[in-house]
C-alpha cells in the first residue's frame, strides 16, 4: 500500500512540475504581449491552467493529498489556497492567485461529492462602485444547455442551479463543449461588462478543454479615481469661476479682427482666433486646481491603521524569529480592518445619497447631479483582435482598428449613379433673396443668448461660461468667421474633423375588415451611406439658394475623423460619404435626402421619421402582397 502511495505521490509531482515548466514557458511567450498593459486572464480546466499575467489560475481535479506540500507546487508570485478531498482519491481545487490580488478570507469545504474553496478579495476604498461576484466552478450536468439555459431533463440539482443563478443575477458565458460535447465548466458572474472574450481550445493534459477568459480589467491594479488632469495650454485648465471678465473683453475688443483675417485666410483663422483668446484669458484667468479628495474622518482613520499593521506585517515577515501566530495575528487584523474600511465606504455612500434625497425640492440640481455619476458608467476597451486574430491591448492599435471599421461603411462615390437624383423638382413659389440671408452681430449675440451655460464647447474649447460673459465682445469675431465663410463658401477645416402618423392607417383599414402588413426598414449605417454627389444635386432641384448649396457642400467634403481611446488618437481618416451627426444641420441633410422615396413608392403608404422607414399596405388580395414586394423591392 505504501509503495502505491508512493507511485502516486511521485506521479502528481512529475505533474505538477511538467506544469510549473509549461507555465513558465508560456509566460515568456505572453510576457512582450501584456508588458505595458496586462489585461488578466482567468484560465482554467479541470486539470490545469496556463496563460501568464493573470490574476488568478483556478485548477480542479487537483488530487493532491496533505503530504503534498504548498512549496512543491508553488508558483513564483503566486500565492496557493487549495482544498483536497480527504475522503478518497481525486478531486480537490486550487487557486493560485497573483501576489498582487490581496486575498482577505479563504473558506473551504470537503465533502465526498463536492470540494469548495472561496476566496475573498479586499474591496477597493479608492473604488465604491458596485461589488460583484464571480464563480468559477465544474459542474456535471451534462443534459444542461447554455444557449439558452435549460435542463433536459430538469432535476432537482438543475433547479437549484437555476435558482441561484435568478437570485444573484448571474450569467455564464462558457457556451462551448467543454469535455466530450458537454458544457461541464462554467463562469458565472453578475458583471455584464466584466468578460470581453472567451476562448475554448483542446489541451494536451487533460479530458476538459482550457478555457481563457479575458476580463475588462485587471484585479491586480485596480482602477484608481485619480483627480482629472488639464492640460494648463487649454480652457479646461482655467478656472473661469475667478476669471475677470471685464479684462478679457477689453482685450478682445482692442484686436483688428479684419486684419487677423487677411494675414490667416479663412481656413487658418479659426486656429488663430482660438489661440489668441486662449492667450488673453491666461493672463486674466488663473489655472484651475485639481479637486481635493473628501474622505470622511473614520475612512481617514481607518486608512492610517491597515498601513500601520501593514508595515508591521511586513517588519515580522522579513524577522526570523517572529512567531507564527503573530503573522496570522497581524492578517487578521488587516482583514478586519478591510472589512471595516467597506462598511465605512457603504456607509458614507449612503449618507451622501441621503443628503442628496434630502436636497430634491430645495436643490434638484444637487440631486440629478448626484445620481448620474452612478447611472454613466464609464466603459473602457480593453482588447480587441486585429486582422490577423491577434489580441491588441495598445489603446493606439485600438483606435486604428476601429478606424479601419468605421471607414469601411462608407459608400463609395465612385458606384454611385448621379442620375437616380433626377426627379420633378417642387414648385418654388417664393426663393430666397440674398438680403434675407444676411446676418448680424446682433444675430451671434443672440444665439449665445439662447445656449445653455452648461453646454459642452465645440472642437474649439471655448468654454459657453466664456462665451456668455464676454458675448459682446466676442460677437465680432464670431461674426467675421462666419459672414467670410458665407460669402466664400468654405468651411474651414477646423471644424471639419469629428471624434465619432401610421396608426390612423392601420385603423382605417382594420375598419374596413382588411388586414394590414406594416414593414419596418432600418438601413444599415444610413446617415454614414449618404452620398455627396447626390445630396448636393437633390438641394439644388429642391430650389436652395446657390451660396447655401456651396456652403454646405463645402460643409460636407474633405472631412476628417479620429478615434480616441483612453488619450491615444488612430491615424486620421478622410470621410467619404454621410452627413455628420451630432450637428443640428445633419438630421436635416438626411431627410432631404431621403425625401423623395416616396416617389419610388407607387401602391403603398410610407412613413418616415429619421432614418427609420415604414411602408404599409391593406391587403385583402393576392395581389396586393404582389404591390407590397414591389414596393419593397424598389426601396431596397
Amino acid at each position: 500500500m505504501k509503495t502505491l502511495l508512493d507511485e502516486m505521490k511521485t506521479t502528481v509531482l512529475g505533474e505538477i512540475k511538467s506544469l510549473r515548466l509549461e507555465m513558465d514557458l508560456y509566460k515568456q511567450q505572453m510576457d512582450m504581449l501584456m508588458k505595458d498593459r496586462a489585461h488578466p486572464t482567468l484560465p482554467w480546466n479541470s486539470q490545469y491552467s496556463t496563460t501568464a499575467s493573470s490574476s488568478q489560475r483556478p485548477l480542479t481535479e487537483s488530487w493532491l493529498k496533505p503530504y503534498v506540500h504548498d512549496a512543491q507546487i508553488s508558483i513564483e508570485d503566486y500565492n496557493i489556497h487549495r482544498c483536497d478531498r480527504s475522503t478518497r482519491v481525486g478531486g480537490g481545487v486550487i487557486l493560485y492567485t497573483h501576489c498582487d490580488l490581496p486575498i482577505t478570507n479563504t473558506e473551504k469545504l470537503d465533502q465526498d461529492s463536492c470540494q469548495l474553496l472561496v476566496c475573498t478579495s479586499e474591496p477597493s476604498e479608492m473604488n465604491i462602485g458596485a461589488f460583484q461576484d464571480d464563480y468559477l466552478c465544474d459542474f456535471n450536468f451534462p443534459d444542461f444547455t447554455w444557449d439558452p439555459p435549460l435542463a433536459r431533463p430538469p432535476s432537482s440539482s438543475t433547479h437549484l442551479l437555476e435558482k441561484f443563478m435568478n437570485n444573484h443575477l448571474f450569467s455564464q458565458y462558457i457556451l462551448q463543449p467543454t469535455r466530450q460535447g458537454n458544457t461541464l465548466d462554467l463562469f458565472l458572474t453578475n458583471s455584464a461588462s466584466l468578460v470581453t472574450h472567451v476562448l475554448v481550445k483542446p489541451t494536451r493534459m487533460s479530458d476538459h478543454d482550457l478555457i481563457e477568459i479575458y476580463l475588462s480589467y485587471n484585479p491586480c491594479q485596480p482602477n484608481v479615481n485619480a483627480p482629472p488632469v488639464f492640460d494648463p495650454a487649454s480652457f479646461r485648465g482655467l478656472d473661469f469661476t475667478k476669471a475677470d471678465f471685464s479684462s478679457i473683453s477689453s482685450k478682445v475688443e482692442a484686436v483688428d479682427w479684419h486684419d487677423v483675417l487677411e494675414s490667416n485666410g479663412i481656413d487658418c483663422f479659426p486656429e488663430t482666433f482660438r489661440d489668441m483668446l486662449l492667450s488673453i484669458c491666461q493672463e486674466h484667468c488663473p489655472p484651475k486646481l485639481p479637486p481635493k479628495r473628501q474622505r470622511s474622518h473614520i475612512l481617514r482613520r481607518l486608512s492610517h491603521k491597515k498601513r500601520r499593521l501593514q508595515d508591521r506585517l511586513e517588519g515580522a515577515t522579513v524577522d526570523p524569529s517572529t512567531p507564527s501566530e503573530l503573522i496570522q495575528r497581524l492578517n487578521n487584523e488587516i482583514a478586519l480592518v478591510h472589512y471595516d474600511i467597506r462598511d465605512a465606504i457603504v456607509n458614507e455612500r449612503h449618507f451622501r445619497e441621503e443628503v442628496a434625497v434630502g436636497k430634491v425640492k430645495s436643490n434638484p440640481k444637487y440631486f440629478y447631479s448626484y445620481a448620474k455619476r452612478f447611472s454613466r458608467q464609464k466603459q473602457t476597451i480593453s482588447m480587441l483582435f486585429d486582422e490577423s486574430n491577434n489580441i491588441c491591448t495598445d489603446p493606439q492599435l485600438i483606435a486604428n482598428i476601429l478606424q479601419t471599421q468605421f471607414k469601411s461603411v462608407f459608400s463609395d462615390p465612385r458606384d454611385v449613379d448621379i442620375a437616380a437624383a433626377d426627379f420633378t423638382p417642387p414648385t418654388i413659389t417664393e426663393r430666397f433673396e440674398d438680403s434675407q440671408l444676411l446676418f448680424s452681430e446682433g444675430d451671434v449675440i443672440s444665439a449665445i443668448d439662447d445656449m445653455k451655460a452648461d453646454s459642452a464647447p465645440g472642437p474649439d474649447g471655448i468654454p459657453s461660461v466664456l462665451l456668455k460673459s464676454c458675448k459682446h465682445a466676442l460677437a465680432r469675431p464670431i461674426f467675421i468667421l462666419w459672414s467670410q465663410s458665407y460669402e466664400s463658401g468654405v468651411v474651414p477645416s477646423f471644424y471639419k474633423n469629428s471624434l465619432l402618423h401610421h396608426f390612423e392607417n392601420i385603423l382605417e383599414n382594420f375598419l374596413e375588415g382588411n388586414d394590414t402588413d406594416y414593414i419596418y426598414l432600418d438601413y444599415a449605417k444610413a446617415f454614414d451611406k449618404v452620398d455627396y454627389a447626390l445630396l448636393i444635386k437633390k438641394l439644388s432641384k429642391y430650389g436652395i439658394h446657390p451660396k447655401i448649396v456651396k456652403w454646405i457642400e463645402s460643409f460636407l467634403k474633405d472631412r476628417t475623423q479620429q478615434v480616441a481611446v483612453e488619450g491615444q488618437f488612430s491615424v486620421a481618416a478622410l470621410i467619404l460619404s454621410g452627413v455628420p451627426q451630432g450637428t443640428i444641420l445633419g438630421p436635416i441633410l438626411f431627410l432631404i435626402f431621403i425625401n423623395d422615396i416616396t416617389l419610388c413608392v407607387g401602391n403603398s403608404v410610407v412613413r418616415c421619421f429619421a432614418d427609420d422607414t415604414r411602408i404599409m399596405r391593406a391587403i385583402s388580395t393576392t395581389p396586393d402582397m404582389v404591390l407590397l414586394q414591389q414596393d419593397l423591392n424598389t426601396v431596397t
